[in-house]
């Protein structure tokens, strides 16, 4: 793909941003190539002569979205030893995220959904790894002495876990339902926390 890296960045980023938008709407099957150039402004001899085929640029969206996901996220996230001011700091570098790449985090849920059919081990391998060094900037090295003492911080934790991976699945309903640009959810991160405030109170000593 050195050709299409040689693009200019901003016609480059209007093609991906057009190809994260149509495979994450329609998935691969559906996704069709006339309607990528057509929201990217571009003719369809130009799309394939960077990609072979659909199937050759959906694996670079894939190899794209991860490496930008480790890159312009991963490694940004807080390692405080505070797990709620961790969680903050996701929603912060999430907003920043989303804001440079709309669909990059949708795409790679959807793919892993719907379309895994369609990726080789390899790719599969790097999706797991990903995932497994997310989970570990998120959840180890925790403290967990600001836990309450009569609360068992294992439990505690996998019932975080499960509270805000609930809310960040509503609120992605929510942003469908009401056709939200990803640039203006700072209500959201308000709302949000607001969320973690609770949390706090319920789990740690002093409630703060």
């Amino acid at each position: 793909m050195k050709a299409f890296s040689n693009l200019e960045v901003e016609k480059r980023q209007k093609i991906i941003n057009a190809a994260f938008n149509e495979f994450t709407e329609k998935g691969y099957e559906l996704a069709s190539t006339n309607q990528i150039v057509k929201n990217a402004g571009i003719g369809k001899g130009m799309l394939f002569y960077y990609f072979t085929n659909k199937h050759e640029l959906f694996l670079f969206l894939i190899e794209y979205a991860i490496e930008k996901t480790e890159k312009e996220f991963l490694n940004k996230l807080s390692d405080a030893p505070d797990l709620f001011e961790r969680f903050k700091n996701v929603a912060i570098q999430k907003l920043a995220f989303l804001t440079q790449y709309p669909n990059a985090m949708n795409f790679m849920a959807k793919v892993m959904i719907n379309d895994a059919e369609q990726l080789d081990e390899t790719i599969k391998e790097k999706i797991r790894v990903l995932e497994q060094k997310t989970h570990q900037r998120l959840y180890s090295k925790i403290d967990t002495d600001l836990f309450r003492e009569e609360i068992d911080s294992e439990k505690a934790i996998k019932i975080i876990q499960w509270a805000f991976r609930g809310y960040e699945e509503e609120i992605t309903v929510r942003l469908q339902n009401e056709n939200i640009d990803v640039r203006n959810l700072e209500n959201y991160f308000a709302e949000f926390h607001e969320y973690v405030g609770v949390m706090k109170k319920a789990f740690y000593k002093g409630g703060h």
